[in-house]
């Protein structure tokens, strides 16, 4: 995601899910839209579900310490079809791949795949070693009911601004350079079912860069299209904090990282590549904006003249106008 330069509250309820399950897809609500186009996804949700339908199929007496998504191409604001298999067993480390397509694509496209490694649980010290180096720096960052919640408007709704909650410790989205958020979902990621833990935690660190950009929007974009989330322990509570900075280099490309917080301390890492390009005016790379708009063309062809937004709105039984230069 990218910030936005006039932070103000979003209008209106978030939806039950950021998904809603239908017929064994998933349909993404307006919750689970991105910032770049309102017709695809954004990344945290994507990873979230990634998440949520891995941990339906977890090997027994293992838990998720690893995440690694690559968004393969933008992600539609379409019904999904995702898939899980278990490509590395193990009595001590297994690995999930997921993998998220578009429902009734008939090329089967690959979107979106996720690898997810289990540890078996237990066998750590009764007693951790004392905090050490940047694993502290919550020790010394507001808590997030001391922080008034400030959320960014986009000309559509998205995860951004009603899917979760975002306060700034330090930092905001009017500055540029690293920053301490806390982050919290607003919706369950899959409506009327449990949200875990495992998946609060890779929702949010897809955030990193969009929190710390060391580029101002209006003439560059950061699209991430990977990220890798490693957790020494999972979150308590709602609430999961990120400690984020980018680095930016002159090729292209940068990564932005991310010291993962709950409100007990540190729980792990996060870190996204990232594509580094001029914009054309709009906060989209000229690529980039032709290549999302192909695949939402090619999508609603194929699915007989449905749109992404009707779509959405059907998920949360309301109907809304499409978005401007919608098929």
């Amino acid at each position: 995601m990218h910030p936005s330069l006039e932070p103000e509250l979003a209008a209106g309820a978030p939806p039950a899910g950021l998904f809603v399950r239908d017929a064994g897809n998933f349909v993404p609500t307006d919750a689970a839209r991105g910032p770049w186009d309102p017709t695809a996804l954004h990344g945290g949700p994507v990873a979230a579900l990634a998440a949520h339908v891995a941990e339906a199929a977890a090997p027994e007496g293992m838990e998720p310490a690893r995440l690694t998504l690559e968004l393969w191409s933008a992600v539609p604001l379409l019904p999904l079809a995702v898939s899980v298999e278990q490509v590395r067993p193990g009595r001590r480390v297994a690995v999930s791949e997921v993998r998220l397509r578009r429902a009734g694509d008939p090329a089967g496209r690959v979107l979106a795949r996720g690898l997810v490694q289990w540890v078996r649980k237990g066998g750590g010290p009764a007693e951790p070693p004392p905090l050490r180096g940047p694993w502290d720096a919550v020790t010394a960052q507001r808590r997030p009911e001391e922080i008034r919640e400030v959320a960014p408007r986009w000309n559509t709704p998205g995860f951004h601004t009603i899917g979760a909650d975002l306060r700034f410790a330090t930092g905001s989205f009017r500055t540029l350079g690293p920053a301490f958020v806390w982050i919290r979902l607003r919706s369950a990621v899959v409506a009327g079912e449990p949200t875990t833990p495992f998946a609060r935690a890779v929702a949010a660190a897809d955030f990193g860069n969009g929190v710390s950009p060391e580029l101002g929007v209006d003439a560059w974009s950061y699209v991430n299209p990977d990220l890798s989330v490693h957790l020494a322990r999972l979150p308590a509570g709602e609430w999961v904090g990120l400690d984020a900075a980018t680095l930016v280099t002159g090729n292209g490309r940068g990564i932005a990282e991310s010291v993962l917080y709950d409100l007990d301390g540190p729980i792990g890492r996060a870190v996204q590549g990232l594509l580094v390009e001029p914009t054309g005016g709009n906060g989209i790379p000229p690529v980039a904006e032709a290549a999302v708009a192909s695949d939402a063309a090619r999508a609603v062809d194929a699915t007989r003249g449905i749109d992404a937004a009707p779509c959405a709105d059907a998920a949360r039984g309301t109907t809304a106008a499409p978005a401007e230069g919608a098929d």
